[in-house]
């Protein structure tokens, strides 16, 4: 059995990254009363963290004791628990050591050594444990009762940090103002309730609704700062720099002014957004300030007007001034410890307020001494909380250093044969330190936890993995190199033949590493082929382009890799080939009197064949032979004699609405070969004639009729027409 000594010191350090875990909502702090063998402990305190495997807690007892002898912290590492609550043994992957050179107790599960049974059940508000401890310093097993409740108080964070709930009197929960004052002229101040309201501006990211608005005022001609606290205000002087008289105190016995408080936090931080009255933020005179004091079970006041150095445990204040757009501001302020005990830590009195300086701030004001209009220091307060610090910041093991990354798993060559002294420090005021022994896993557990750890579950993680002694260890593997390509890595070099090679070195552990190389080597390859292309061909070879070479011969090379990854040489006898003559023949036509034209010929007018010889793209000439035919066109004329208003169309023309007398028409077209012709018409359009018809008796008549066409008379006989002469008129 290993043997463990481990020593945890507290130090105060700088604050650091924490790694939070999320754990069963059984796990917290429990106080109540632990039996060892008979011996009762009254108000000892247990922790339920987060175990390190998944579904799991740890239990740790800190400072075991039996008959008055310090057996150390049992930290019981890995503990399955049931969705009940109820913890089981039997099937737990822990083994826990108690961290003391007396008490060297193993959880043994199923092994033959010093061994612990135990059963226990945990729910949100109790946990009850019973333990039956076997050590090689007690002359018998002991039994270890524990039977406690869930520490639940709020006594280790601000009551009402971010200001939300209803307010009521012009106050909320947990603060007060000048409209609950006390003193002389608390009826004087207490009207004054826009010094102290609600507010909806919130800082950025809050999870709230409000923040707490304070406002600076005029009282009796003087300047009064915006102020609220956690205990109650005093005003009892007309003078604002009067600490005797005007002051914010906490005090035991005021009922409902004063805020119990137990823990030892490392800083307090809380968000501000500060508007001078004069919107100037470099002005010196505009600088706000907060103060947060943890005092023993007694009367303080702030400012103090005589000396507290008794009852004031720690304490933390900043002035501060608006930042350049007078927004919102997150701010830390490191709390400071006096020699008082910090264990009797019992209230904590806050004071936040528009000025450092009583009755400060800028003053600003317009108008007349008659009509005088103030302006007014304004100062808003969201999510003010305390900061417990839970990281580790060193650890030694045997006086030696140990490498860690905060909030990290960290390793250290350590044997499971050996005894170990560890030390502790963490930058946590009132943080414990508590070392588990997971004997599965051959790891140490450190367990960082902050002092509010009942009420934000705030605590770090860390694993330093024990390794056994040393021992040889065997290492072989496998390479492969080509022919002609030495082989070399961290262990051996130029290597160029196959075969098993073998080197051995210091491991990690003191011994040796034993390793063995096989090393094979594959063979490269030469190749040969010979190729006749025509120039311009369009070719490639192992992605040269072919097209594009001269004509004679060429030797191309190109490189390939086998299936082994070897390189190899792929050689190209190539021979580039003159392209022979082509020919191309093609027929036009034009119209008679057009001349013909394209890229070879120009102006051709007759027809014929007509040959040109060009170099193509391939080196080679074309030979090109055009026919070309020419068509005739035409012009032709007509002579037409047609009576004015005869319905007769000629090439798409009305000829009816012309006028009587001679008219040339023309008309353009083509020939079936599209060659443009002209066609003319002649036309003389004579006047249609005038008849009158000379009334005649009904019988004369039927025989002989007579009518004047254009003033001259013609007779009508049986249908036929002479002239007076007695001509007949065709």
């Amino acid at each position: 059995m290993k043997k463990i000594i481990t020593t945890i010191l507290l130090a105060i350090a700088m604050t650091v990254s924490s790694y939070a875990i999320t754990v069963n909502d059984a796990a917290g702090a429990f106080k109540g009363l632990l039996n060892v063998g008979g011996d009762q402990y009254p108000n000892k305190e247990i922790f339920i963290l987060p175990g390190v495997q998944s579904g799991t807690v740890t239990f740790v007892l800190p400072d075991f004791a039996y008959n008055g002898a310090p057996l150390g912290d049992i930290v019981l590492v890995n503990i399955p628990m049931s969705s009940s609550g109820q913890l089981t043994l039997e099937n737990a992957s822990l083994y826990i050591r108690a961290i003391s050179e007396r008490a060297r107790i193993t959880v043994v599960n199923g092994l033959e050594d010093e061994g612990v049974t135990y059963n226990s059940y945990i729910n949100t508000t109790s946990a009850q444990v019973l333990l039956s401890i076997a050590a090689p310093s007690l002359p018998e097993p002991i039994f270890v009762l524990f039977s406690g409740a869930r520490i639940t108080n709020e006594n280790y964070a601000i009551t009402n940090g971010g200001f939300e709930g209803s307010w009521s009197n012009n106050e909320v929960n947990g603060w007060h103002s000048f409209k609950t004052a006390t003193g002389t002229w608390a009826s004087t101040v207490s009207g004054n309730t826009a010094q102290f309201e609600q507010s909806t501006e919130k800082r950025p990211g809050s999870a709230g609704t409000y923040s707490a608005k304070l406002r600076s005022n005029i009282v009796l001609s003087a300047k009064a700062n915006g102020n609220c606290t956690n205990g109650q205000i005093n005003a009892g002087s007309t003078s604002a720099a009067d600490a005797s008289g005007n002051y914010n105190f906490s005090d035991p016995s005021n009922t409902g002014y004063n805020t119990s408080f137990v823990g030892n936090p490392d800083s307090l931080v809380f968000w501000a957004k500060y508007i001078p009255a004069d919107q100037n933020p470099s002005n010196s005179a505009n600088r706000a300030r907060t103060h947060a004091v943890i005092t023993t079970n007694a009367r303080y006041q702030d400012p103090e007007a005589t000396s507290y150095a008794s009852v004031k445990i720690a304490d933390a204040a900043i002035n501060y001034s608006a930042n350049s757009s007078m927004g919102w501001q997150r701010l830390s302020v490191p709390f400071t410890y006096t020699a008082v005990n910090p264990d009797q830590a019992a209230y904590m009195l806050i004071t936040f307020t528009t000025n450092a300086t009583p009755g400060g701030g800028s003053t600003y004001s317009t108008g007349s001494i008659f009509n005088k209009k103030y302006y007014y220091d304004n100062l808003y307060i969201d999510d003010a909380e305390m900061i417990y610090n839970h990281d580790l910041t060193s650890l030694t093991m045997n006086g030696q250093a140990v490498a860690f990354s905060n909030g990290q798993a960290f390793s250290q060559e350590i044997y499971n044969d050996s005894t170990y002294n560890f030390v502790a420090t963490t930058n946590g005021r009132a943080a414990k330190s508590f070392i588990g022994y997971d004997a599965l896993t051959n790891s140490m557990h450190l367990y960082v936890v902050g002092d509010n750890y009942s009420q934000a579950k705030a605590y770090s993680l860390y694993t330093l993995q024990m390794v056994a002694p040393p021992v040889d260890t065997y290492y072989a593997y496998e390479a492969s190199t080509c022919d002609n390509e030495p082989y070399s890595d961290e262990l051996f070099s130029n290597l160029t033949e196959a075969g098993v090679y073998v080197d051995t070195i210091p491991n990690t552990q003191g011994a040796d590493s034993i390793i063995t190389l096989t090393l094979t080597v594959y063979p490269t390859y030469a190749a040969n082929e010979s190729m006749t292309i025509i120039r311009g061909d369009v070719l490639s070879w192992e992605n040269i382009d072919l097209s594009i070479l001269p004509e004679g011969d060429t030797v191309l090379t190109a490189a390939y890799e086998t299936v082994h990854g070897c390189d190899s040489i792929l050689t190209l006898n190539l021979t580039v080939a003159r392209p022979a003559d082509t020919y191309y023949a093609y027929e036009a036509s034009i119209c008679e009197g057009e001349p013909y034209s394209d890229e070879l010929f120009a102006n051709l007018t007759e027809a014929g064949e007509y040959v040109d010889t060009i170099l193509n793209a391939r080196g080679s000439d074309s030979i090109i032979t055009l026919t070309l035919t020419v068509y005739p066109t035409y012009a032709t004329d007509t002579t037409m004699t047609i009576t004015q208003g005869d319905e007769i169309v000629w090439e798409n023309n009305d000829l009816s609405i012309l006028p009587v007398g001679d008219t040339t028409l023309t008309a353009e077209y083509q020939t079936v070969h599209g060659c443009d012709s002209t066609m003319t018409l002649y036309l003389t359009v004579e006047a249609r004639p005038i008849v009158t018809e000379i009334p005649q008796t009904e019988a004369a008549a039927n025989m002989t009729r007579k009518v004047i066409i254009n003033g001259q008379m013609y007779i009508i006989r049986e249908d036929e027409m002479y002239d007076i002469f007695g001509k007949k008129i065709k």
